[in-house]
């Protein structure tokens, strides 16, 4: 069983999504993005493309997103994560 990533957006008080490794592919949807409550991102190992776009990082610490097909820069907006540790 693999989540639709596009239903994301109704869960507003996740704060870690584990997906790596998984066969997902496409783009991520910006909403996911905009999960004001997330502190742990792992991404690791999909097929996710695209960039990832600005947004509110606030919460976030831990992201790993590597081994993936994201174009582009990283956002500006990461600069505002202060809790950020650890990011790959």
């Amino acid at each position: 069983f693999y989540p639709n990533i596009s239903s994301f957006q109704y869960l507003s008080s996740i704060s870690i999504i584990t997906l790596g490794h998984t066969p997902m592919t496409g783009l991520v949807p910006e909403v996911f993005w905009n999960i004001s409550s997330l502190s742990s991102v792992e991404l690791i190992g999909t097929s996710l493309s695209g960039i990832i776009p600005n947004a509110s990082f606030t919460n976030l610490g831990y992201v790993m997103v590597d081994k993936n097909s994201f174009s582009g820069s990283l956002p500006q907006s990461l600069n505002g994560a202060t809790l950020l540790t650890e990011l790959h």
